[in-house]
């Protein structure tokens, strides 16, 4: 579910749906998203707990790969609660909350600052880890 909700939000903010792709190589290791764009790729791995290690080893893994294939020094892992970097074999990894990315629109926590001119004030609703929380205009509010 957190890959098609990831796969909506990237046709949203305007990606050409031919040119994002998923990649796995002949050892079956997978990237949920490598993104072609005019100045090269992106990769984006996405998965529910990176917590645990045998988790955050394969999904760090496949990101790698990708990583390597595309000439990437940095890869994205989105998740269901973790926030941080870490470098892995001279790449930088970085590891961020999927409702976190949604709302920053890819943006690190400094440069957001919410919605500019929303029409309504609540302009994103969804659900994580059994419990609603409303965006709105720039307060996460639990419900």
């Amino acid at each position: 579910m957190a890959e098609n909700i990831v796969y909506l939000e990237l046709l949203r903010r305007g990606y050409d749906k031919d040119k994002i792709f998923y990649f796995k190589d002949e050892k079956h290791r997978e990237t949920d998203f490598v993104i072609r764009e005019d100045q090269g790729f992106e990769a984006i791995q996405v998965c529910w707990n990176i917590g645990r290690p045998e988790v955050r080893s394969r999904e760090i893994k496949g990101l790698l790969i990708a990583m390597e294939k595309f000439n990437l020094k940095e890869g994205l892992v989105l998740d269901g609660h973790s926030k941080g970097e870490e470098k892995v074999n001279g790449k930088l990894i970085k590891i961020m909350p999927l409702d976190l990315w949604l709302l920053n629109k890819g943006k690190s926590d400094a440069e957001f600052v919410g919605p500019a001119g929303a029409a309504d004030a609540v302009d994103i609703i969804f659900v994580r880890f059994r419990q609603i929380i409303i965006y709105d205009m720039g307060h996460i509010v639990n419900i």
